[in-house]
């Protein structure tokens, strides 16, 4: 069986939707924290994650934030 691989345009990862669907299936654990249509902060998390895990992440992915492991280039 042929695997058939989805070349999403150039700038797909600024929808939200687009992002989701492509890491549906890649994670045991997740953080999600985004913006809602209304402006407001929504953050969810699947439910086998402790307070001090979720802290964790954060405060690891601010860290490689900080040091520019994410950039635009």
């Amino acid at each position: 069986m042929t695997k058939i691989v989805k070349f999403p345009d150039m700038n797909a990862a600024i929808n939200p939707d687009v992002v989701l669907e492509e890491a549906k299936g890649t994670f045991e654990s997740l953080v999600l924290v985004g913006w809602d249509k209304e402006g407001r902060l929504d953050a969810r998390v699947t439910l086998n994650l402790s307070a001090a895990e979720i802290n964790w992440l954060i405060s690891v992915f601010q860290q490689k934030l900080v040091q520019g492991d994410y950039t635009d280039d």
